[in-house]
């Protein structure tokens, strides 16, 4: 496939989205193939888990910045040469030396996920759905990558899925608009971006938290944890798709507005809880659209914001064994509650 046939056949903003949709889906099977075939044993869960997300996840803010300060950067390359060293090392020492490549492919992680905001970011003009699309790959690339590393699939298998991931965002470097960036007003500026900021920042970091809270007495076999990452997934995408449609401001409210009530009216529900994770996890893009809107020169350290805030709400479940009562429906129910008043105080109305 060439460059010319993508741009032919779809949208630049589709056609962007849709190969970091699939790249961000095979970097997941990757990392997560390889964290539950090497470190399944309950005593290093924790730990790993812990690495995993502070090495994958915590670099993104410097990374962006980094790269919105140097255009001439691309973190995909970087990122993609630290996966693949990191998966040939592990064929070859074998054994227990597991720990450098943990850590080159988590940090390659971290750098694929700065260069599929970068591209996304770059075409999608005043819309929200093309970076929620590259964001909702991943929910689907983790549940993929957990089943096949407890399974025992050769690990051969994920780098063959992520290989083609390459491609991809080669693809997309050459498709993406170098020099233009996201034009996105959703902020309301009377707040002022230091309060905005704060804000959005916790609207992200109180979904993290609240996300490990929500009740799921249903999901009781792998076929459910699929659906519910699925679901994951799927309200991430719709959650820009929908803003573009219907406004920001209306998708983001109503999606929090309905998803507390049915988050725990339907904990043994199947259907009605895929509702609910469906709606909660809408938000995603909302809080990345506020915050490229005060940060309009910086996009990518705007991204970087959000996956640190996302960091931040979850790295309570942590110490969720002390002090359980942040993840009590209580606690969940108060903090989505802030989280719509957060909102409703830092977002425009939709066309104004």
């Amino acid at each position: 496939m060439t460059v010319d046939t993508v741009k032919k056949s779809v949208p630049v903003h589709a056609g962007v989205a849709g190969l970091w949709c699939y790249s961000h889906f095979a970097l997941e099977v990757l990392c997560f193939h390889f964290y539950y075939m090497y470190f399944h044993s309950f005593a290093a869960a924790g730990l790993i888990s812990l690495g995993y997300d502070m090495l994958a996840f915590l670099p993104q803010i410097f990374i962006g910045s980094f790269t919105d300060s140097h255009k001439r950067t691309e973190p995909a390359r970087i990122g993609a040469v630290l996966a693949v060293t990191g998966f040939i090392l592990n064929m070859l020492v074998g054994g227990d030396m597991r720990l450098l490549p943990f850590v080159l492919i988590s940090v390659g992680n971290a750098f694929i996920h700065v260069a599929g905001a970068r591209d996304t970011l770059s075409v999608c003009g005043r819309r929200l759905a093309p970076p929620a699309v590259f964001v909702a790959g991943g929910s689907f690339g983790v549940i993929t990558g957990k089943l096949m590393g407890m399974h025992g699939i050769p690990i051969y298998t994920a780098m063959l899925i992520f290989l083609p991931a390459v491609i991809c965002m080669e693809l997309s470097r050459k498709m993406r608009a170098d020099g233009s960036t996201a034009e996105y007003d959703m902020a309301d500026r009377r707040r002022g971006p230091a309060v905005i900021t704060a804000l959005a920042f916790f609207v992200v970091a109180a979904r993290g938290l609240v996300g490990y809270g929500i009740p799921t007495l249903w999901a009781t076999n792998e076929l459910h944890s699929l659906l519910l990452f699925s679901g994951m997934g799927l309200g991430k995408a719709l959650g820009g798709i929908f803003s573009d449609i219907f406004g920001a401001r209306k998708t983001a409210l109503i999606s929090v507005a309905l998803s507390l009530p049915l988050i725990y009216i339907g904990q043994s529900s199947m259907w009605i809880s895929l509702f609910a994770v469906t709606l909660f996890s809408m938000t995603m893009a909302t809080a990345l659209g506020i915050l490229v809107s005060v940060f309009p020169d910086r996009p990518v350290t705007a991204y970087g914001i959000s996956v640190a805030g996302l960091l931040f709400g979850s790295l309570f479940v942590f110490i969720r064994p002390f002090v359980p009562v942040l993840f009590s429906p209580v606690c969940c129910s108060v903090l989505m509650v802030l989280v719509f008043s957060a909102l409703c105080f830092i977002m425009k109305r939709d066309g104004s």
